[in-house]
């Protein structure tokens, strides 16, 4: 769903992402070792504001959980991205 045309849908499938991540570790670590982390970060830098605030989410989601975690989310490249949405 995030590879979806339609921007809603890439949105609600990022918070939906940020959401299971939030609520269990074991979830972050899936979608981590599922490599859909580099997809939420592309897009980041590509789509809309609403669905740069539901990606926002979802790295926060899965950082917050432990340190190797936190380290997945960087060395996906979402720090810069990061940076460019919080400059706009």
């Amino acid at each position: 769903m995030l590879l979806d045309n339609v921007p809603s849908i890439q949105q609600s499938a990022a918070l939906a992402l940020g959401r299971f991540a939030s609520h269990s570790e074991k979830m972050a670590e899936s979608i981590v070792e599922n490599e859909i982390l580099p997809l939420v970060v592309h897009n980041l830098s590509e789509k809309n504001r609403f669905y740069k605030r539901a990606a926002a989410y979802v790295l926060k989601s899965i950082a917050k959980h432990s340190l190797n975690l936190a380290r997945s989310v960087i060395d996906s490249g979402a720090l810069e991205s990061l940076v460019t949405f919080l400059e706009e």
